[in-house]
């Protein structure tokens, strides 16, 4: 229908044309000649109207009447047909919308979604609950294709996390995730699959299920340079033949392996474990107390503190004892303020209160626990944290362990533990130069001092670096990472003897090198970055500067410190195959996660 801009025409400069309705349905055309928008057929025009209304009521009587001059409300209200073009669009627009807010596709088949679509889009016809699915596998393919391009065009190393966790419904899965740096130094993670994983959880089909994955996206074996995961045998087993079979370099979780540590100062120390115990039969009196709960927020008010409920803490993630402690702790006066009031506690439950030894020794570890839930929360959260920073992280963590005058045997004997813990998980007096989690800190400009290794260490360090920095990597990486096993006829190269020079002296940095040598002299005499630095911008500045080093960096500073994003995945399937969804065939569940968590990769 034509607007009503068509009235403001000039028909002849005179004003009193555009009064007439008619001339919303006319146009001009010649000084005589007049064309209807709607037919396009042309009449005369000698100043009158006449000819013309009767046009309109002849063969336009839908659109326009002589009583009201006005277009009839019908004909405005008429259902359009939606165009094949713009229906294709709502159809993608549904998808995303089951992909993105998790949503179950017989969402479409609800009789709310059906009465909104046919409000909002009334020529729209939904699809059918199977229509939707197989655009969506339709997406997953496309979206798999366009992912296996970037690998093989745009990912110099790969690096691995994997993870298997059981949904709602008993059912297994095999997660794997993929992380890299791209040509310019831009930090990429991805899904490559949420698998059902019905198979008996040995190392051996754990290593058949990862390398079925990379063959399904063409992922070369030498592009591969590491797989992060957990401490379980299983998972170690697995690592440990990929790594023969391929040469691909198992890295523990370093998330995990703090949980262990804290969990061994946890064991065999009765005071705490008391402490902890009651702290937690106390706080589930007030889980299951709604009373209790309700005059714990009373007593809250009248202190002026904000009310706040309890929390209780989960045996798998030793951080939420810390949550647990600290509100406990800060709640101190309310709480035994509802244990002492006859009327609401009774007479048996009067005695949870904590003694006041145990509040202190919650206090005390409390503080105690706080560096390292700083430790936990930046591994896992920290999108960009690389395996650089584990052993900066945790030097400084065991030093904090050190026993200080004022501590109680509780805490001297927590701090043992922790300390022994960390030394042994993490070998800090056994490091090995050729370490792959040495060598990245060796090449993050913020931490390639080595301040935590000796001096001896830090030389053996500098020659591997050489060595890797002399190979022929190529593009193919993993030789870079993976621990070379030496030759039974290879012999160490003998070690250059100090002369009386060199020991009055120092060493001679003066001596001609080869160009290796130069740059990686260079590249320790720079200033190191301040520790809030973003790594990967100063290596795409600095990349041409240390072009066989940054080689090197795109491997090491592209492995992730956790496996944390695959156990993400697990929470995004948790919702996908919720009680509700418990039926969902594992291959949607793989699509859903596969789209879900690579949409801002896909939509680039």
């Amino acid at each position: 229908m034509a607007s009503g801009s068509g009235a403001g025409l000039d028909l002849g400069g005179s004003s009193r044309h555009n009064r007439s309705d008619v001339w919303q349905y006319f146009k001009k055309d010649g000084s005589r000649n007049v064309i209807c928008t709607l037919c396009k057929g042309k009449f005369a025009y000698h100043g009158g109207t006449s000819n013309l209304r009767d046009h309109l009521q002849r063969s336009q009587s839908t659109v326009y009447t002589r009583d009201s001059g006005q277009p009839k409300i019908d004909s405005i209200m008429k259902v359009q047909k939606c165009s094949p073009a713009r229906a294709k669009i709502l159809d993608n627009l549904i998808v995303g919308l089951t992909v993105h807010d998790l949503r179950p596709t017989r969402m479409v088949e609800g009789r709310g979604f059906q009465e909104l679509m046919e409000y909002c889009e009334p020529g729209y016809t939904v699809p059918s609950r199977k229509h939707i699915s197989k655009l969506m596998f339709d997406r997953y393919t496309s979206g798999k294709a366009l992912l296996t391009d970037k690998l093989q065009s745009d990912a110099f190393s790969l690096s691995l996390t994997t993870d298997i966790w059981t949904s709602s419904s008993t059912e297994a899965y095999i997660s794997l995730t993929c992380h890299f740096l791209t040509s310019q130094w831009e930090y990429v993670d991805c899904v490559l699959a949420t698998r059902s994983f019905p198979d008996h959880h040995t190392g051996e089909n754990i290593s058949s299920t990862i390398k079925e994955v990379l063959e399904s996206y063409e992922i070369a074996d030498r592009t591969v340079s590491s797989i992060v995961r957990d401490q379980g045998s299983n998972m170690r087993r697995a690592t440990d033949l990929l790594q023969t079979e391929k040469g691909w370099a198992g890295v523990n979780c370093s998330a995990h392996i703090l949980q262990l540590c804290i969990s061994d100062g946890f064991k065999n120390n009765t005071s705490i474990d008391r402490a902890l115990g009651a702290a937690r039969k106390l706080v589930g009196h007030f889980h299951h107390s709604t009373l209790a709960t309700a005059e714990l927020y009373k007593q809250q008010s009248q202190m002026n503190m904000n009310q706040q409920k309890l929390k209780i803490d989960c045996t798998t993630r030793w951080n939420s004892t810390l949550y647990m402690i600290q509100r406990l702790v800060a709640n101190r006066w309310p709480v035994s303020a509802v244990l002492s009031d006859t009327t609401i506690t009774k007479r048996q439950d009067c005695t949870l209160d904590l003694t006041a030894h145990q509040w202190v020794l919650l206090e005390e570890l409390a503080k105690l626990l706080e560096p390292l839930e700083v430790a936990t929360v930046f591994f896992c959260t920290e999108r960009k944290v690389s395996i650089s920073c584990i052993l900066p992280i945790m030097h400084n963590v065991f030093t904090s362990m050190d026993s200080e005058e004022g501590d109680s045997a509780s805490i001297i004997a927590f701090k043992t533990a922790v300390r022994e813990s960390i030394m042994r998980r993490w070998s800090l007096d056994g490091i090995e130069p050729d370490s792959p989690l040495v060598l990245a800190a060796a090449l993050d400009p913020r931490f390639k001092s080595l301040k935590f290794l000796t001096d001896d260490l830090k030389q053996s360090v500098r020659e591997e670096l050489l060595q890797r920095k002399d190979a022929d990597c190529g593009n193919p990486t993993f030789q870079c990472v993976a621990v070379k096993e030496k030759a039974p006829s290879e012999t160490p190269p003998a070690k250059k003897k100090k002369t009386a020079l060199d020991i009055l002296l120092g060493d001679d940095n003066d001596s001609e090198g080869s160009e290796n040598d130069t740059e990686l002299e260079e590249f320790l005499l720079e200033k190191s970055l301040p520790r809030n630095s973003d790594v990967m911008v100063w290596w795409n500045m600095n990349e041409h500067r240390f072009p066989n080093l940054a080689k090197l960096a795109k491997v090491y500073l592209g492995i992730p410190a956790t496996s944390a994003s695959s156990e993400r995945l697990f929470s995004k399937a948790g919702i996908i195959t919720a009680k509700h969804r418990n039926c969902l065939k594992a291959k949607n569940v793989e699509a859903i996660v596969f789209l879900n968590k690579n949409s801002k990769f896909l939509n680039q």
